[in-house]
């Protein structure tokens, strides 16, 4: 309960939601997915990528945490909490 508000956590409106309760990983099959987005949704604004992002957006797969960070880790390692120079190594 959030008690200031009088409120509980499934009163909280959910603006995006990436969970896929019924999709497990593509990986190893585990469940408790999240959204990985094949082109990394931070180059939403990128000039070559925003005419067509519509498109990109669709192209994903539900990774579980351990295999969607490995993702991140080999793909795109220049990302801030990924790969060479993040945390998550």
């Amino acid at each position: 309960m959030l008690k200031p508000w009088g409120k509980t956590v499934d009163d909280l409106p959910v603006v995006m939601d990436y969970r896929l309760a019924v999709a497990p990983c593509v990986i190893c099959g585990r469940p408790g997915t999240e959204v990985n987005h094949w082109m990394p949704q931070m180059l939403a604004d990128d000039p070559e990528v925003k005419p067509e992002w519509d498109k990109w957006a669709q192209l994903n797969a539900p990774l579980c945490v351990t295999h969607h960070r490995l993702w991140h880790k080999k793909v795109t390692p220049w990302m801030h909490g990924f790969g060479r120079n993040g945390n998550h190594d």
